[in-house]
């Protein structure tokens, strides 16, 4: 735009160049980190959100030992964000890019690897539950995955309380 100005007035308008130099480098480092933290905003909603989701498979499973069925009970009951991934699992295993929901929910649950531990045990816990034969074990076993999360999101919480180093 200022080589325009100057090559048709024969003035070059260096307070546009320098704006136009600004506007360049931070639309340059605003729109670089856009992914990452849009990212990161689809985590925090997500991750604000497991909590209810293993409560939702939890409740299901006690009534009903179907992993498929839990899943889609807590899809349809939790908000967008986790719902769609949970969406996402059936789709892949409707399209065969998976053979099970299982192996679909492994594929998945390896994206929270470090940064919600506490999730992928829960998870792992409900899936063991598929295979123990009595009643009263397997629903011992839903309890403890649900204490797992639970006592993980306090930790995490804990930890976040500790770090912060303004007063109150």
């Amino acid at each position: 735009i200022s080589v325009s100005i100057y090559l048709f007035s024969g003035f070059f308008p260096l307070l546009i160049f320098v704006l136009l130099v600004f506007v360049s480098v931070f639309l340059y480092y605003y729109l670089n980190s856009l992914p990452s933290r849009l990212e990161q905003k689809w985590r925090l909603k997500a991750a604000s959100q497991m909590v209810p989701c293993i409560l939702y498979v939890v409740v299901y499973m006690k009534n009903v030992s179907n992993l498929e069925q839990a899943i889609r009970f807590a899809a349809l009951n939790l908000q967008p964000p986790l719902s769609l991934d949970l969406k996402k699992i059936f789709w892949q295993v409707e399209t065969s890019k998976f053979s099970t929901i299982k192996d679909a929910l492994d594929a998945y649950l390896e994206h929270w690897r470090g940064y919600a531990d506490e999730f992928i045990e829960s998870v792992r816990l409900i899936e063991s539950s598929l295979y123990e034969p009595n009643e009263a074990r397997r629903t011992k076993i839903l309890e403890k995955s649900m204490e797992v999360m639970l006592d993980g999101v306090y930790e995490k919480t804990l930890g976040y309380t500790h770090e912060v180093k303004a007063p109150l």
